[in-house]
């Protein structure tokens, strides 16, 4: 869904991390090399301000989401026209008037995730076809670059494109898909690819992906290196990410339970072997609490969904990659209904509400 991020600062009082220093370059690529994720289950969230050009400050907002929140995996949704011009990846450019760091800003992120064995999942947030004349070389430069800077390492991710083609369903999707990311392999970039598809990526959409890829040849001719996973994505209201807006105090809930969409899916994927995550979804409120049904009509229980949510994902540890909560980072205004994050100048009551520790527990799969 196409998103309006409120560009925000947050100096909020969430407690100063001294950085920890991040490994050589070498020493990224020699512990890590080539390191198998497998049946490893790694929960966590989205940063937000890389979309509108601006990275997150390590310190203020990724660290306490790694440190105090225990997260095992951070996405880091980007635009490739701010990171990548006239063809090359770049340090710094000039955005909206101001010289405004691109790659001096993600490696930091990067750097300080990997030194906590956090996975990264590097999203190209533009919406694009898979067939798009620029995703190749795109995915090219930026994958040389952090091959020159970290190695060949499985806990960075590209996830190739979000909710392709603007919700649309694209014309040769498996076709286009397939030859993306064999680009990629002829380029030498090794790093796991994660693939969506149509539809808003919406986890309904499994089986119509499934089987237009299956008439290539099936998901083994996607990826000569054998290292393929898919994400979907989940809004549980009506208008999918729901801003509350007019004399919408919170957004509107379609049902009252988990879609049975997920276990399908999970089923599906388990079958054949394959690895998914659940790269978006709305799953609470921040300091505003647990999702809640607006119009109180029918009655949700946020509670009560995310338990139920939660223990369906942990029946799944080697077919459920990660679970990924929409609304990270410092960008979300605090009327956001899916916002995640700490919350502004409120740290120390937002960090001791149930849908934290609830939340938390999650990330560290307790």
């Amino acid at each position: 869904m196409i998103r309006v991020l409120a560009v925000v600062v947050l100096f909020a009082s969430m407690g100063v991390y001294a950085m920890t220093k991040a490994p050589s370059d070498q020493s990224h690529a020699s512990v890590r090399a080539l390191r198998t994720l497998q049946h490893e289950q790694r929960n966590g969230t989205s940063l937000s301000n890389s979309v509108n050009g601006y990275y997150e400050d390590v310190r203020r907002v990724v660290a306490p989401y790694v440190l105090d929140g225990g997260v095992r995996a951070l996405r880091i949704p980007i635009r490739r026209k701010h990171l990548w011009q006239n063809g090359e990846i770049q340090n710094v450019i000039q955005h909206n008037g101001w010289p405004t760091k691109q790659w001096l800003a993600l490696k930091p992120i990067i750097d300080f995730s990997l030194a906590k064995d956090v996975a990264v999942v590097i999203d190209d947030h533009t919406y694009s076809a898979y067939g798009h004349p620029d995703l190749l070389p795109f995915w090219v430069a930026l994958g040389t670059k952090l091959k020159e800077t970290y190695g060949d390492n499985d806990l960075i991710h590209l996830e190739l494109q979000n909710e392709s083609s603007r919700g649309g369903w694209e014309a040769g999707y498996a076709t286009n898909a397939r030859n993306l990311i064999h680009g990629i392999r002829a380029a030498g970039i090794t790093y796991p690819v994660i693939l969506g598809w149509g539809g808003w990526n919406s986890i309904g959409g499994y089986e119509r992906a499934l089987a237009e890829i299956d008439a290539i040849g099936g998901v083994g001719a996607l990826d000569p290196l054998g290292k393929v996973e898919f994400s979907a994505h989940h809004y549980p209201t009506t208008t999918g990410n729901d801003q509350a807006r007019g004399d919408r105090s919170a957004p509107q809930i379609k049902g009252t339970a988990v879609s049975p969409k997920f276990k399908a899916a999970f089923d599906e994927f388990k079958r054949r072997g394959l690895r998914i995550w659940i790269t978006e979804i709305g799953m609470g409120g921040g300091a505003r609490g647990w999702l809640a049904n607006g119009s109180g009509d029918p009655a949700f229980d946020g509670r009560a969904w995310f338990k139920e949510f939660t223990a369906l994902v942990g029946d799944y540890p080697s077919t459920v990659a990660g679970v990924l909560a929409w609304g990270g980072g410092s960008a979300w205004p605090d009327t956001y209904p899916f916002k995640v994050e700490y919350g502004k100048g409120q740290w120390e009551a937002t960090k001791d509400t149930d849908l934290w520790r609830s939340m938390i527990g999650f990330w560290k799969g307790e």
